[in-house]
């Protein structure tokens, strides 16, 4: 049994839901591409970690994890790509401008252009003589409010942010009402016609488990046709909404989470699920996309500005409400005063 749940946004705080109150759905049936290297520095770039390699046992340096949020409308995705701006971009000028000699920035996922972050992980090794605590404030300096290091600390030599997480979880923001919103229109998919919710999160539930989500993927450069892409989505949950006024609209919000994504799998499976609320598809043609994937793609493919990676999970303790250890529990690092939370 999966839930959509419905709540005015009054009652919301900072991203967080409170229900006013919530309806079952029944179940119809029970899945970033983050597989290539994230970010760039002073070891250059390429389709390696580099700079990853070694880094972790020379003496000289520490590892290092940021959890950092960005907005992503000025930015052409997370990747270093020298000829446009990119996070990994600024985040390695900002290094060089404090003269910080550090390894490849590594992310947890990569995001596309226009793509939001308020839990992106990365890590980087860097001289033992800068502190976590003062890097996180140097470059909050420097790149605050477009980019900020929410959290940062010493972390072990195996850690590695895309290969050491256990989950990643994405939202996906609509915004269904007769007018745009110029406060939401770089944060949320403006959809004017009237949507079926029920059959939204139905279609959603038939997403959750292991899956082939060939169908809801773009395959990058290089991989073979017609190789399954499975992936298991632990979580799928639509959350409804009102705005102030009744009339005016309501806001959709759908959370999902798996062990990692495809490439545009998110925006693919939202862009699906709208189609079914419009009524041009039904839950059981998802359910179907699922079975049979091969050569099978959805066109619709839902608008960058509405996602936002939300959190990236480790060993079971999620970096959002506590420090974590890396070690399967919550808590704060063993070095404490190597800790910073912004």
């Amino acid at each position: 049994m999966r839930r959509w749940r419905e709540s005015s946004l009054s009652d919301r705080d900072n991203g967080g839901t409170v229900a006013a109150h919530t309806r079952d759905l029944e179940s119809v049936a029970y899945g970033d591409a983050s597989a290539e290297h994230c970010g760039g520095g002073n070891a250059g770039t390429g389709d390696l970690d580099a700079g990853d390699a070694g880094q972790g046992n020379n003496a000289n340096r520490v590892r290092i994890f940021m959890r950092i949020a960005y907005d992503g409308q000025g930015f052409h995705g997370f990747a270093y790509q020298p000829e446009v701006r990119t996070v990994a971009g600024v985040l390695r000028d900002a290094f060089d401008a404090m003269s910080c000699d550090h390894s490849g920035i590594i992310c947890a996922g990569r995001t596309d252009a226009g793509v939001h972050a308020k839990g992106q992980v990365v890590h980087v090794d860097v001289d033992e003589a800068f502190s976590p605590r003062n890097l996180a404030r140097s470059l909050n300096r420097m790149l605050a409010p477009e980019v900020v290091i929410r959290e940062a600390g010493t972390a072990p030599p195996n850690f590695h942010a895309r290969y050491s997480a256990t989950a990643r979880s994405y939202r996906y923001t609509i915004l269904n009402s007769g007018l745009p919103d110029p406060l939401m229109v770089h944060r949320a998919w403006h959809v004017r016609e009237s949507l079926d919710v029920r059959a939204m999160q139905m279609a959603a539930d038939c997403t959750l488990g292991t899956h082939d989500f060939s169908a809801f993927c773009r395959r990058r450069k290089g991989e073979i046709p017609g190789t399954p892409i499975v992936r298991e989505v632990f979580r799928s949950e639509l959350i409804v909404s009102l705005l102030d006024d009744e009339a005016e609209g309501r806001v959709l919000m759908f959370d999902i989470s798996a062990g990692s994504f495809c490439h545009q799998m998110v925006r693919s499976l939202v862009g699906t699920y709208v189609e079914v609320g419009r009524g041009r598809l039904t839950p059981a043609d998802v359910y179907c996309l699922l079975q049979s994937p091969a050569g099978s793609r959805v066109s619709m493919l839902a608008p960058s500005e509405g996602l936002c990676l939300m959190r990236v999970d480790y060993d079971g303790c999620e970096l959002r409400d506590e420090y974590c250890s890396f070690a399967g529990r919550t808590g704060r690092l063993d070095a404490a005063g190597q800790n910073i939370r912004a």
